[in-house]
């Protein structure tokens, strides 16, 4: 939540960040309106203003990042990532990928992995 807020403007939308890096995999702009009884066009105005970002824009990025430690960090399918992040669609997912990192998530975990040193426990130095 820290990373996306400007603190200079003075308002308390932390709550509404919060709940957005808790819910990105399911929330819509309605919802979250209507949760926090703003209007959807004065919502994406506050979280422009707060984040720089779009409503779609941040909740890409959300998807993604987490997508990315899933890719690094596990074992599972591209399409398993997929929904673990909130798309209904791999293809969906791998064509946002690219168009966020150049490359396909399968290859994004070969190149990244490869740069990952493998933990050895009782490894002598």
């Amino acid at each position: 939540t820290v990373q996306f807020y400007d603190y200079k403007l003075g308002t308390d939308f932390s709550l509404v960040l919060q709940y957005l890096q808790n819910n990105y995999r399911t929330v819509t702009l309605a919802s979250l309106a209507d949760l926090f009884h703003y209007s959807e066009p004065h919502l994406c105005t506050l979280i422009k203003q707060n984040t720089g970002f779009t409503f779609t824009t941040l909740i890409k990025h959300l998807r993604l990042t987490e997508a990315t430690a899933y890719l690094l960090n596990s074992n599972l399918k591209v399409n398993e990532i997929a929904e673990l992040v909130g798309y209904n669609s791999a293809d969906h997912f791998s064509r946002g990928f690219r168009g966020e990192y150049k490359m396909s998530p399968a290859e994004y975990r070969k190149k990244h992995s490869a740069n990952v040193e493998s933990f050895v426990p009782f490894a002598e130095s």
